[in-house]
């Protein structure tokens, strides 16, 4: 067994990420939190929109 097989020099192994595989998950990441607010806020303003509807009929009957 030679003394290369298991190399422990940072400067020979290659990175798990490149840079711009990097950039791209962290836009992936900031995309999807963004989108799960925007869907809690569609849903927080679907009910707000029921709950008027109903207090409208309410008030009318």
């Amino acid at each position: 067994m030679s003394s290369n097989d298991f190399p422990d020099d940072a400067s020979t192994s290659t990175p798990a990420f490149q840079p711009s595989e990097a950039d791209l998950l962290v836009g992936a990441g900031q995309h999807a939190s963004f989108t799960s607010k925007l869907l809690i806020g569609e849903l927080l303003m679907f009910g707000a929109y029921i709950v008027l509807v109903l207090l409208a009929v309410y008030t009318i009957v």
